[in-house]
């Protein structure tokens, strides 16, 4: 029996995919089924070029997709030509992106008849058992699905009936199955396939979590149960991979933990502390990249803290500081202490904030990430809100409710046109964001992105540091200068008012009331584009200038010796380089005994990282031109890395 198991990633005309992340789930799933049928021959895919040529001489008896928001438009047409090319091959969907409602699902069903089955929930065991009942009823796929097995939906063809097993407790480590029953996809060589420079190893260290959020696909009771890896086997899944990139010679800097809550429990420790041994011996991972966890900050702290400085950065989630809110989301936040500790110990933070929440005002959430620049909080993650498939608040009520208002937009880079079978298609996807709610009028929700624009261009990059620290010795809250800036732009005739104007143009102009179809000779490559990255990065290559004179204007009222004015505000101009160019250029700021008390340091240098050098490097020989690169500049680099790292030397401590 050939089975095909997708994880597909949206791929542009040069290869490049959208999606650099291994494809984890059905690696895991692969090796559960490998474990109970000896006779099966199993191929995972990620690029669809690679599907496609594997289609021309192959005819799988199962074909399986992981189901996301990113990629559910590719998925379909894949498998509509995998029906066309072999109308017995079992067509199976599961993942996230399925709606609560049943009769939704059917609706999908209905919609896509090259569809066999969806699939809810952990997918090992599901995957397992629809190999075996097909194999019983000798590859016939009707026959399998009166099996009824459970966790599934599908529709019998001969009268158009609907399936719904119903449910069983399939998640792996809360029954007789454990995760170790699992075996590791990297350990066992199954992942070795999606090795190559730039690619990003997912690692699991636990399932589950326990928060009920009203957004979050992962806000159901059925995530509540928390079950964890042996340590052991992250261990050896990080020395695998070290070992890996440095054979290879790979440009491999990067590893992402999928745990919703990282670092939050005391399995976690023991986690860090073999991260930090892998980067002791192997100089990776560079970067760890995690959801850290909603409780036990003390912990999370103390775990971060045992990792190569600068390597991870806390993600202290927050989604809204306005208590109507959080009762509305079912979200309550961390006492505001914990932010300012996070922020003394001297660990990058970083905080999700979402835009069009049911009960967020403009007020409310301008207000609440300047009171968190005030907490230390050092990046925004300034989400937009989406109304995801299988959430509470893609529920009819919940949106009267709330008056939540949608349009559709292209999701950033997720766009291409494939040809399987000589029938060549675009495929696009969108997501549905909220743009008006009950509280958020439209016109807010602009004025609100335009100063989303601000805070990265200004505060996510770490441009303001110099001066913040500055402010924090003279008692002043952070957030003046910024809500200064905020103003300034707004009523001054700054040429930087031509990008955000430029910007809130192009955030209505990505919206559109219907879904969004495209023709092949369509160029979408302007709404294709993640909006606030393009627009922080064109800020900083174009509007250097402007952006110095912001600065200095703002500033210059906070300092009454013009020497200190001079040495920060020249720090801050000359951390700004330009993008496009490899000038790799180093400078040092020697201090008096003044600027050595507020800046806490001996000297200051300004130069690149290594992590940056290589990204750039990376970007520059995957994307041909200059308006690709300013496109995904910011996504590979992300905003921390968008200005020179400026270094804090005190004595022989760097910070």
């Amino acid at each position: 029996m050939k089975i095909a198991l997708c994880l597909l990633a949206h791929e542009n005309s040069n290869g490049v995919l959208q999606n650099r992340y291994f494809p984890l789930s059905i690696g895991l799933i692969a090796e559960f089924i490998k474990v109970n049928h000896k006779d099966v021959e199993i191929d995972l895919f990620k690029k669809p070029s690679e599907f496609t040529n594997y289609l021309k001489t192959n005819r799988p008896d199962i074909v399986m997709f992981g189901n996301y928001m990113w990629i559910e438009k590719l998925n379909t047409f894949y498998a509509k030509e995998v029906k066309k090319i072999k109308t017995n091959t079992l067509v199976v969907f599961g993942g996230p992106n399925f709606s609560i409602d049943d009769d939704k699902k059917i609706e999908f069903l209905n919609d896509n008849k090259h569809i066999d089955f969806l699939v809810e929930g952990d997918g090992e065991i599901v995957a397992n058992l629809i190999v075996e009942k097909f194999k019983k009823n000798n590859k016939n796929i009707e026959l399998t699905k009166k099996e009824n097995i459970p966790n599934t939906i599908s529709i019998l063809k001969e009268n158009n009936k609907p399936l719904i097993p119903g449910a069983e407790d399939f998640r792996i480590g809360v029954g007789d199955i454990k995760l170790e029953h699992v075996p590791s996809p990297y350990l066992s060589g199954t992942m070795d396939i999606f090795f190559e420079d730039g690619t990003i190893p997912l690692l699991e260290s636990n399932r589950g979590c326990p928060y009920s959020c009203t957004f979050c696909q992962q806000g159901t009771k059925y995530f509540s149960k928390i079950r964890y890896y042996d340590p052991e086997r992250i261990k050896d899944e990080l020395i695998y991979i070290a070992e890996k990139i440095k054979k290879d010679n790979l440009n491999m800097n990067i590893v992402e933990f999928t745990d919703p809550n990282f670092g939050m429990y005391k399995n976690d420790v023991k986690i860090f502390q073999h991260i930090r041994s892998v980067q002791d011996k192997y100089n990776f991972p560079e970067n760890v990249w995690c959801s850290s966890g909603k409780a036990q900050y003390e912990r999370i702290l103390e775990t971060a803290k045992i990792l190569k400085r600068g390597s991870i950065m806390v993600r202290a989630t927050v989604q809204s500081m306005n208590d109507e809110t959080l009762q509305n989301i079912k979200r309550t936040n961390l006492p505001a202490h914990i932010f300012k500790k996070m922020a003394s110990e001297g660990v990058e933070t970083y905080s999700d904030v979402m835009l069009s929440l049911p009960g967020e005002t403009k007020k409310s959430y301008i207000d609440g990430i300047l009171s968190l620049v005030n907490y230390g909080i050092d990046e925004f993650s300034m989400l937009q809100t989406i109304l995801l498939k299988g959430t509470e608040m893609e529920q009819k009520n919940y949106i009267n409710k709330h008056q939540l208002k949608t349009k559709f937009r292209v999701i950033p880079e997720c766009d291409g046109v494939y040809t399987v079978n000589n029938n060549s298609e675009r495929i696009t996807e969108t997501e549905e964001i909220i743009y008006e709610t009950k509280t958020l009028p439209y016109k807010d929700f602009l004025e609100c992105r335009k100063f989303s624009l601000i805070v990265h261009i200004f505060h996510n990059t770490r441009l303001l540091r110099p001066l913040y620290k500055y402010l924090d010795h003279k008692n002043i809250n952070r957030s003046e200068v910024l809500s200064k800036i905020y103003n300034y732009c707004k009523n001054n005739n700054s040429s930087l008012n031509k990008l955000l104007n430029d910007f809130v143009l192009s955030t209505e102009n990505e919206l559109d009331e219907k879904d969004l179809v495209f023709k092949k000779e369509d160029d979408i490559s302007e709404r294709s584009s993640n909006k606030i990255y393009k627009f922080l990065t064109l800020a900083l290559i174009n509007y250097k200038q402007e952006i110095i004179k912001i600065i200095n204007t703002v500033a210059f009222e906070y300092f009454s010796d013009t020497k200190i004015y001079e040495k920060i505000t020249g720090i801050i101009s000359s951390s700004i380089f330009n993008l496009l160019e490899n000038k790799f250029e180093k400078r040092e700021f020697n201090l008096n005994n003044d600027e050595k008390k507020f800046l806490n340091s001996d000297k200051i240098i300004v130069e690149f990282s290594n992590f940056q050098q290589k990204q750039i490097s990376y970007l520059k020989s995957q994307y041909k031109t200059n308006k690709e690169i300013v496109s995904n500049m910011a996504f590979y680099l992300r905003p921390l890395n968008m200005i020179k790292n400026v270094i804090y030397v005190n004595g022989e401590h760097l910070t």
